[in-house]
């Protein structure tokens, strides 16, 4: 800023002081204030989530919009035929994630393999929920060996 006082134009001309200015105020800021880089949005979906899921929430959120834009009965039978189907969806896709992961945990031959495992398909998310892990016919995923951690 000093230095926009020391050179500053003698002109009476508006525009040149105020170009002057910005130009100066500008490099100032540009020299002084850190540039930070902006992070890219992580994925924040649950580790079940896939590309079904992803549709029936598309068109739910279109059938919101359309309701809340005209509120009539065809928009509301829409939207509750929309809810539906995204949770069947959802729910479709926790069980095929459930099963797959308890295949896999029961192919494991360890606690170690099996703690890799789960690590694995439940990286850092928001929503990490997991269905009881219950094997068909209601055996538990894990055996008593590999219950105890330590």
């Amino acid at each position: 800023m000093f230095e926009w006082l020391t050179n500053n134009p003698s002109s009476n001309d508006v525009d040149e002081v105020y170009q002057s200015l910005k130009e100066t105020i500008d490099r100032t800021m540009t020299e002084v204030i850190k540039r930070r880089e902006v992070k890219k949005k992580t994925n924040t979906k649950p580790p079940w989530w896939n590309i079904e899921v992803s549709q029936a929430k598309k068109d739910l959120n279109h059938r919101q919009k359309q309701y809340k834009k005209r509120n009539i009965t065809q928009n509301k039978v829409a939207l509750e035929n929309a809810e539906d189907r995204f949770e069947l969806q959802k729910e479709k896709a926790m069980e095929e994630w459930n099963s797959k992961l308890i295949e896999r945990f029961n192919s494991s031959r360890n606690s170690r393999e099996i703690w890799t495992t789960y690590n694995k398909l439940t990286k850092t998310k928001d929503c990490n929920t997991i269905l009881p892990l219950i094997a068909e016919g209601n055996a538990p995923a894990f055996s008593e060996e590999e219950n105890v951690l330590f």
